[in-house]
């Protein structure tokens, strides 16, 4: 599943970025600075690649959310209020952002090109003809060639004759390919900009009417949803709607209202909480760097959950366990109780360095 990869090359990268961010502190215990970092950098390069010809929007919209929270955090917090008119400190936070996300779709683009090109370093294959063998069999194989070419030449003239068809090449052929070159392109079973998510969307709330309160259960929600789906639907991908490619809606379905508020409730206590200790802070820049990272992963797969369903196992049991550790791992950190005292020792220490 290409969401699904996507999903793991990305908490391989926040592992490896995490990693880097306490390098000094792992180095220092193992001695193993130099090829640490050399592997850390390797595995983020190989899995930004996994991630970018994965082409999976949800993982995209992750690696948006998160780069424009660090790229926030990397605003000093005294520049920001050097700036004293409002206008003019949105739009420099705005145009941050924008180039940070510009960046993040650059690079992706600028990879799929890349690899899309490398089987031009491949040499070509040579074929060899054997001629010592007698000629009847390739006499035979020639002329039922040509007659194949005539008849692929007659297609092609009807083809050509036709208005109606040249004019769909032309609509679909944008840009030609060259010679050799690989589609990075992903094809998808549902011809349309969400691939099937607004349809199983429209059916799950239609479900979610009829059992408000006590919901049917996860392994209920297909056999209630199929009645909604359409033909298509139901003829090229009659188990995706097992899945409702929404964390939240996931929820809402299958355990009714009181499931999905308690888990709101618990997502946006602890999420907003942070975001007050953030603020607080007088410098922002001098926040330890995995902390910062752990957040922009979190929010980003909160994100993300808007599209797939990895808080939960829905789609994969690995990467739920890895994103509620993190969670755990961030709340461990941002607890109220100590999270004023070790922010100002880390940033102390920060300082005098």
């Amino acid at each position: 599943n290409p969401n699904t990869g996507a999903c793991f090359a990305w908490i391989s990268i926040t592992c490896s970025l995490l990693i880097l961010a306490l390098r000094d502190k792992i180095c220092l215990k193992y001695n193993i600075k130099k090829p640490l970092v050399i592997f850390l950098i390797f595995n983020t390069i190989i899995q930004l690649s996994v991630c970018s010809l994965s082409n999976s929007r949800s993982v995209l919209s992750t690696v948006f959310v998160m780069v424009t929270i660090l790229s926030l955090f990397c605003l000093n917090k005294k520049l920001l209020y050097s700036i004293k008119n409002k206008v003019l400190k949105g739009v420099s936070m705005i145009v941050a952002v924008a180039i940070s996300v510009s960046f993040v779709f650059v690079l992706f683009k600028a990879i799929n090109i890349g690899i899309s090109y490398t089987t031009l370093l491949r040499p070509a294959e040579k074929i060899e003809v054997d001629e010592t063998q007698p000629n009847t069999e390739n006499e035979l194989s020639n002329s039922a060639l040509i007659s194949e070419a005539e008849n692929l030449k007659e297609e092609q003239e009807n083809l050509m004759s036709s208005s109606e068809t040249v004019k769909d090449q032309e609509n679909t052929e944008l840009s030609p390919k060259p010679k050799n070159r690989v589609s990075t392109e992903r094809e998808y079973q549902i011809q349309d900009v969400s691939n099937g998510r607004f349809e199983i969307w429209s059916s799950g709330l239609k479900v979610f009417l009829e059992h408000p309160f006590t919901g049917v259960g996860n392994k209920n929600i297909l056999q209630n949803v199929r009645k909604y789906l359409s033909a298509e639907m139901l003829e090229k991908s009659p188990i995706m709607a097992a899945n409702m490619h929404n964390n939240y809606l996931q929820v809402l379905v299958a355990g009714g209202i009181l499931a999905l508020l308690s888990l709101l409730a618990f997502l946006l206590y602890t999420i907003v909480n942070y975001l007050q200790i953030f603020i607080k802070n007088e410098d922002t820049f001098n926040i330890p760097q995995y902390i910062k990272i752990l957040f922009g992963f979190i929010v980003g797969m909160l994100v993300q959950n808007l599209f797939d369903s990895n808080l939960f196992n829905f789609m994969n049991l690995s990467s739920v366990i890895m994103t509620w550790m993190f969670y755990g791992y961030l709340s461990y950190f941002m607890d109220n109780k100590s999270e004023k005292r070790y922010i100002e020792s880390e940033t102390s220490i920060v300082s005098n360095q």
